[in-house]
């Protein structure tokens, strides 16, 4: 059947151990944190004498020429110009004010044009001291905002650097490491209280001896030797520019740097745009100054955006290895570098500009206090979503044409915020990035949008809730809530504004409630899903029959009618919503909070939060029949973040809070049945034999009963229709179901799910009565699965499946259907490490012949054919390394019930390998990814690789692909050389190890002559170009329903 909506990357690696006697210790937090890397942060603080000038006046423009002439516009002048060694008071002739000097000793500076704006803006008699604004030094305000900074922000290893003084051997060269990277708050906090304002302006000089002690170098312009703060191959590594102007005395920079083999230093870049002194203070782009005159002329030189770009290209950790023991020249990791933050204060500058560009960061300008703690902690907020962990993704189509999208989920362990971003995909097929991420968007890493940034204000929201006490869908305000969900909200109203996004109750911003770097929360384990025009095959007439509710409203007629709606993405977050984001734009459209986590909302703001789950399941959407009309629906479950299910009209995208009843259909929770657990299953809808549509799911784990059950609800009223428990608990629970239509009239007749016992299970539906569905196999009154997967003939060493199947058609049985999953559980905290001795994993595919019940017994590994791992080892393909793998490629015997492959390298037991992602299948071959859990810093999550299987025996393809050697084709140069039992045979791999780390599904678009996969990890986004192998067209006559 063709989707109308988007495949999808999975959600979040997900599930699975043997069988327990206990609840499952679900975990509260994603298991890939604890060992996340942070990066290290320098601090270079201008110490000039310039820091010494006041603050400015938020009304103060400096180049108004509007206010009296009493001074020079342009000069900055100090106390002791005008006769003072403290704080006096001065007269025009005509008025007395008060000068404060904060600064001491007269030295307080002010620039001449504040001179005269003040005169001209306060009375006779003022004391600026007592003015209600503030009257600190600018190297005041660097100290007090630098501190809270360090204070504040967990999880960087910040450092400090600042200009060198005016004395001594190194007259006015360079700058110096006062603190080094992960020095302690209380080490750091100290240096930056003893901050002064008393230098020149050697800006460049100081930004390169920071290159040299991230290079762990010897300091050039003093003697000190470094010791590089780069601990992992991975971590990123920043400066941020705090400076007030322009600099001087800025010119002395070796000829012998290692990494400057051609000697290009101090002009890195190469141009040299003609600038002259009276272009002062707007220099030309990427100007190196005027460079004729004194150097202590501001602007004489202005090679800090060369030192920035300097950072940026070079390696700075060449040969040796990391803390982990990798080597720092992992192909994963190449390059270790520097970005560039700059933060013009109280000046606008376009070579701060230019270094921030260079150095692959931002910008910011200030001109007080409240401005420049904004625009470094945008800046640090910058940095931390650079350290981001990517989540899940999702495609706008199945085809690579015009307007092609990925959406890629993302989330920040730090400060527990969440993005989603979108990326164009290159659609030009003669270019050498076709199928490729576009990455020259504005957004974060070259993204089209961010819809974090375009979060609509607090007023302007439309969030809709359920109303527990009603059951009806209401708008998320405190008058429409009801009053378990107020007590729930502790009797607060300032708690639901603020969760709606008033930004004035967090601390900050002088409320009492904690503060959001971003009002979208973490995204961990939700699945975007994107939501175009209606675009299933459904038929105008079911069963040729014109009997069918459905045939009374065409199917063909709701897809024209819809035809140009406006695109949707989905995605559930950790900060108690569903979100619905304009899929063109990114603006949110609508969100939405489940009745079923009002129970920890109050969380969301205490300051002390520690990370819980909410809205932590993937949402899937269909179109369904239901009220004499067709409409589209979505459904999601909360994974840990609640028991309970809930649905929404989606049809139409003009969400409003006035319509909230008609666009929340229905919550089916624990307390409607106490056999649903926290719902990590990931519903499905279908229409039913008995007319109904329904949404589909197992019943997830920690239920009341920890048994496995199926749940059959109405998609129109969420009322249950029927309930199918397998009988098997203790720690148990099912997982995601695929229906399946096995005769192609779009009706389910069976179902498949896994649950944590290693059973696979048989669901039978094809009747009308719903009194005849169940489990068709039985021992006495013993319900009987179709598989269990178990290493031994006893069972007593059972793997846990936590995937949702993937079913196909058996070319080995007219009537029977390969199932295809994998095993692992990647659900509590002990998961997240490889214990000493791992149970071995297995992917498996199994045949159900449809055998009657009489003649059926439960099938086990001893029934399949077994395939394995022949080679493992990293491989050049044209100058590029990967780390394949070859499987066998054994023939099934006449007795072979399916066959399985053991995830271990060669020869070896298990290294805790498993498969937790939903696999797919696709032109006749089965690809689905792992997951190595890993204690490598750099692989918080481990490690992930991509197979690719024959479907019908699991043997390794006859054809390669991957386009491993980036040619554009798929042919000898992508084989791999391999010796089996003394013979020696080129040979297509099997899978690949990838470069992003843990991954979760890919995400699949056909293109011209290749198909793509999407893959989001760790890393980012990986785009693997693939063979779409010879049975690439042609459509089969029985479909899987979503």
């Amino acid at each position: 059947m063709k989707k109308a909506y988007s495949l999808l990357l999975a959600a979040s690696l997900s599930l699975a151990s043997a069988a327990q006697s206990a609840p499952l210790n679900l975990a509260d937090s994603p298991l890939a944190t604890s060992t996340s890397v942070e990066p290290n942060v320098m601090l270079l603080v201008d110490t000039s004498g310039s820091m010494r000038n006041i603050i400015w006046h938020s009304d103060f423009s400096p180049s108004s020429t509007s206010y009296p002439a009493l001074v020079s516009r342009t000069t900055s002048y100090t106390l002791r110009d005008f006769g003072c060694t403290s704080g006096c008071w001065l007269s025009d002739g005509n008025k007395s004010i008060y000068f404060t000097d904060p600064y001491g000793a007269g030295f307080t500076r002010y620039y001449g044009n504040y001179i005269n704006y003040l005169f001209d803006q306060f009375d006779d008699g003022t004391r600026l001291d007592q003015a209600p604004f503030d009257n600190s030094t600018r190297i005041d305000v660097a100290r007090n905002v630098a501190t809270d900074v360090v204070l504040s922000t967990p999880g960087m290893r910040f450092g400090l650097a600042k200009l060198n003084l005016d004395e001594g051997d190194n007259l006015y060269d360079g700058g110096t490491i006062l603190a080094s990277c992960g020095s302690p708050q209380t080490t750091l906090v100290q240096q930056i209280s003893q901050l002064d304002a008393n230098t020149n302006t050697p800006l460049a000089e100081a930004l390169y001896e920071i290159t040299r002690y991230f290079r762990g170098m010897g300091a050039f312009y003093t003697d000190d030797d470094f010791t590089s703060p780069i601990q992992y191959r991975c971590q990123n590594n920043f400066t941020v520019v705090i400076s007030d102007g322009f600099p001087t005395y800025d010119t002395n920079f070796p000829n012998n740097d290692p990494d400057d083999p051609n000697n290009d230093l101090p002009d890195w870049d190469g141009l040299s745009p003609a600038t002259s002194s009276s272009q002062y203070p707007n220099f030309p782009q990427y100007s190196d100054g005027f460079l004729t005159g004194s150097q202590a002329s501001e602007g004489y030189s202005l090679y800090l955006d060369d030192i920035a770009k300097f950072g940026w290209d070079i390696d700075m950790m060449t040969g040796g290895a990391d803390d982990a023991g990798v080597s720092f020249d992992d192909p994963e990791f190449e390059q270790q570098n520097m970005g560039t933050y700059t933060v013009g204060f109280s000046t606008s500058n376009q070579m701060l500009e230019d270094a921030a560009e260079y150095g692959s960061g931002q910008y910011f300008t200030a001109s007080n206090a409240a401005e420049l703690s904004a625009a470094l902690q945008s800046a640090i907020s910058d940095i931390a979503a650079r350290s981001s962990s990517s989540s899940s993704a999702a495609s706008n189509t199945g085809f690579i044409s015009s307007g092609a999208r990925v959406y890629q989920a993302r989330y920040n362990g730090t400060n527990w915020t969440g993005q989603l971003l979108a990326f164009d995909i290159d659609t030009d097929i003669s270019s050498d990035d076709y199928g490729q991420l576009d990455t020259s968007g504005s957004a974060t890493d070259g993204a089209v949008w961010d819809a974090a940034e375009l979060i609509p204000s607090f007023g302007s929201r439309t969030i809709l809730t359920y109303n527990t006490s009603s059951t009806t869908g209401v708008p998320f305000t405190w008058d429409a809530i009801s009053p378990d969900q107020q007590t729930d909200l502790n009797n607060d109203e300032n708690l639901l504004n603020y969760l709606r996004g008033q930004r004035s109750l967090e601390e900050d911003n002088g409320g009492t409630l904690r503060d959001r770097d971003s009002l979208l929360g973490d995204i961990i384990n939700s699945s975007p899903f994107y939501v175009g025009a209606p675009a299933f095959s459904y038929p105008d007439n079911w069963n040729g029959a014109e009997t069918e509710p459905e045939d009374s409203s065409p199917y063909s007629t709701f897809r024209a009618d819809n035809a140009d709606r406006d695109p949707m993405i989905y995605v559930g977050a950790n900060d108690g919503m569903l979100h619905g984001f304009d899929a063109e734009s990114g603006v949110e459209q609508v969100a939405y909070v489940p009745g079923s986590v009002y129970g920890n909302l109050d969380l969301l703001a205490d300051p002390n939060y520690s990370h819980r789950y909410y809205v932590d399941g993937s949402p899937t959407a269909g179109d369904v029949f239901f009220d004499g009309a067709w409409h589209s629906v979505l459904v999601s479950g909360l994974n840990k973040g609640g028991r309970g299910i809930f649905a929404l009209d989606v049809t139409s995208p003009s969400f409003s809070e006035s319509n909230a009843d008609d666009t929340v259909l229905w919550e089916f929770t624990s307390a409607d049945d106490s056999d649903l657990g926290f719902t990590y299953s990931r519903p499905a809808i279908v229409r039913l034999n008995n007319g109904e549509w329904a949404a589909i799911f197992g019943n997830g784990y920690n239920s009341d009963s920890e048994t496995a059950a199926l749940f059959i609800v109405s998609i129109e009223d969420g009322s249950l229709i029927k309930k199918i428990d397998t009988g098997v608990a203790g720690s148990n629970g099912l997982a995601t179901p695929a229906p399946v239509d096995v005769n192609g009239d779009y009706i389910v007749d069976r179902v498949y799910a896994g649950d944590l016992q290693g059973n696979l299970w048989r669901f039978d539906l094809s009747g009308s009565n719903t009194n005849q569905w169940g489990i068709p196999y039985t021992q006495g009154q013993t319900k009987e699965p179709l598989f269990t997967a178990c290493l031994d003939n006893a069972c007593s060493d059972r793997q846990p499946i936590t995937v949702r199947p993937e079913v196909g058609r058996s070319t080995a049985s007219p009537d029977g259907v390969m199932i295809y999953f994998g095993t692992g559980k990647y659900l509590e905290p002990s998961d997240g490490t490889v214990s000493d001795s791992p149970q071995m994993q297995s992917f498996y595919g199994v045949l159900d012949s449809n055998l009657a019940a009489n003649q059926f017994s439960t099938l086990g590994r001893d029934d399949l054919l077994e395939q394995e791992i022949l080679f493992e080892q990293t491989e050049t393909f044209d100058g590029t390394s990967f780390q394949v793998r070859v499987t066998s490629d054994y023939l099934l015997e006449t007795d072979d019930e399916g066959w399985f492959l053991d995830l271990a390298p060669p020869g070896s037991a298990s290294v805790g390998e498993m498969q937790v992602t939903d696999p797919l299948l696709r032109a006749g071959k089965v690809f689905f990814t792992t997951l190595i859990p890993g204690e490598d810093p750099c692989r918080p999550g481990g490690t992930s690789w991509l197979m690719e299987l024959d479907a019908q025996d699991g043997s390794r393809l006859s054809y390669t692909p991957f386009d491993l050697n980036s040619d554009g084709s798929f042919g000898d140069g992508d084989l791999v050389e391999v010796t089996i039992d003394g013979d020696t045979f080129n040979v297509p791999v099997s899978g690949y190890r990838l470069k992003v780390g843990a991954a979760a599904s890919p995400s699949v678009m056909a293109g011209q002559g290749a198909e793509f996969k999407y893959v989001s990890g760790e890393g980012g986004i990986e785009a693997v170009r693939e063979n779409p192998g010879p049975q690439s067209v042609g459509r089969m006559s029985w479909e899987q329903l979503r």
